[in-house]
């Protein structure tokens, strides 16, 4: 269980670095197309389509990964299948902890996310971009949350008092249950458990 955990958090590191080329590949997109005055796309996956290196960027980037980007409409869809990973069977992908754990990651990625869309937005012109995240086994959806650019405003609002997107995400990894016992430190006395 502890290895996955891990790996989930390795996945986290993946996905700000897909968004970021995502962004990316985007942004220069736009810009180049800003001097040719090209009519303005009614969706992002219309944007996509009419910009060759987009969907460059995208497929190179998902050539090497288990992560799935797809753009439909205005949404942008990341499909993480956990069948393809290797820390990750059938009993892993249910068990109810590393179900909690995944829920976790997406309750605490909103800046990331809500970041993407918010950025989007801002770079296409284009208003009402949403961010899926889906994590899967063999198809079967386990967890799943939407995010859009307000998604980014209120984890800008609450990094006000202090803390970063940076350090609530991180904080997420670590925040306390009721007992005060962490969720690695859960997972790691879940994990004795069931060895003994």
């Amino acid at each position: 269980m502890k290895g996955t955990l891990i790996y989930m958090k390795k996945k986290s590191v993946f996905v700000l670095l897909l968004a970021a080329l995502l962004i990316t590949s985007v942004s220069v997109s736009a810009c180049s197309k800003k001097s040719e005055a090209p009519k303005k796309p009614k969706t992002l996956e219309e944007y996509a389509v009419n910009n060759p290196d987009v969907q460059k960027s995208i497929k190179e980037a998902t050539s090497q990964s288990d992560v799935e980007v797809d753009i439909k409409g205005n949404d942008v869809i990341y499909t993480f299948e956990l069948s393809k990973m290797d820390e990750y069977t059938e009993e892993v992908a249910h068990d109810e902890a590393v179900v909690k754990s995944l829920q976790k990651v997406l309750d605490g990625s909103g800046g990331i996310f809500g970041g993407v869309a918010r950025t989007l937005e801002e770079t296409t012109g284009i208003s009402g971009i949403k961010v899926i995240v889906y994590y899967t086994y063999e198809g079967e959806t386990i967890v799943t949350q939407t995010f859009d650019a307000s998604d980014a405003e209120s984890a800008d609002a609450s990094s006000g008092d202090g803390s970063s997107d940076e350090g609530s995400e991180e904080g997420s990894d670590s925040d306390t249950d009721a007992e005060g016992e962490s969720a690695d430190e859960e997972a790691e006395t879940e994990s004795s458990e069931s060895a003994e």
